[in-house]
Formats: C-alpha cells, structure tokens, sequence
C-alpha cells in the first residue's frame, strides 16, 4: 500500500485460493485509519466499523482497519485482527508482498480437515449482534 501501511488480502479470498477454489470477494485489511486511507486514495467511502470503499486500478475494494481489543488504533495489529474474526478460516491473510499465506489462529490446518471453528475470542454473542 506504501508510505508505512501494510495491507494484507484476508477471508473467503484467501481461504478459497488455499483449497484451490475459484476466489472472487477480496477484503483487505490494513493498518491504515480510515481518515488515512481517504488521505490517499479518492473515491472513498466511509462505512460503520472502520472500513471503506474505495478505487483502485479500476476495482472497488472494501478496506477495513485491522480490529483489535484497544480504542488505540496504535496497539491494532494483524493478529490481534484476526483474533476478532469470526471463524478460523476466514482469519487467513494473504500478503501480496511475499507471496505468504499468515495464519495466527489454526485457520490453515482447520482448513485441511475441513473444520469450522470460532476463533478464540468470539462468542456466539458477539457473532450474533456483529
């Protein structure tokens, strides 16, 4: 993503490419703010929950911050992210940069038995109000 940022492909996209299934919703999840992200590109839309639309080389991408368990945006990082996603094989990350698939929850292995679990910190609470 450049000046500082890191932005990581994560979800159905990455789950799908790992079991060599035909992959097409791409979420990104980035360190950037949203007020950061409009500073950068045009055509941004900002939605509820630190995510937004926007433009890029012709596709409409949705770009959320990563989540984490502080109001500090500074202490977010990817893994605190993907201890707040939903199941472990949505909380796979695909980095563009190196090419490497990032897993902080099972997710990979739960995809190769072909499991659907929780992720650590969320409950069926949480999923049911998200």
């Amino acid at each position: 993503m450049g000046r500082g940022y890191k932005a990581l492909i994560v979800g159905g996209w990455v789950r799908d490419k790992y079991l060599g299934r035909r992959a097409s919703d791409i979420d990104i999840a980035t360190n950037a703010t949203p007020w950061q992200l409009k500073a950068l590109f045009r055509d941004v839309v900002l939605l509820p929950r630190s995510t937004v639309k926007l433009s890029h080389a012709g596709e409409v991408l949705e770009v959320t911050c990563f989540r984490g368990i502080s109001r500090a945006a500074s202490l977010f990082s990817v893994a605190s992210d993907a201890a707040r996603r939903d199941f472990t094989i949505n909380a796979l990350y695909f980095d563009p940069s190196s090419g490497t698939v990032l897993d902080f929850v099972g997710g990979v292995a739960d995809a190769q038995q072909r499991v659907l679990r929780l992720t650590g910190t969320l409950n069926f609470v949480q999923l049911m109000v998200a």
